[in-house]
């Protein structure tokens, strides 16, 4: 006789199914700083909206 496999409705989702955490405007803000440093540092072009948009970038990948 086969068995059936009962799942369990209140079931863990799966980590893909999980929500990311929201990235807040202060959140991009500290990135695009510590961007912004690292420019200067580093001696590269650039301005406050490309290091905004970099931030940005970046922190909604993770």
């Amino acid at each position: 006789m086969a068995t059936r496999k009962t799942t369990n409705a209140k079931s863990k989702p799966t980590p893909t199914a999980t929500k990311k955490r929201k990235i807040s405007a202060e959140d991009i803000r500290l990135r695009a700083v510590e961007i912004y440093k690292e420019r200067l540092k580093n001696g590269h072009s650039g301005d406050e909206l490309s290091d905004w948009l970099s931030a940005e970038k970046e922190l909604s990948k993770s």
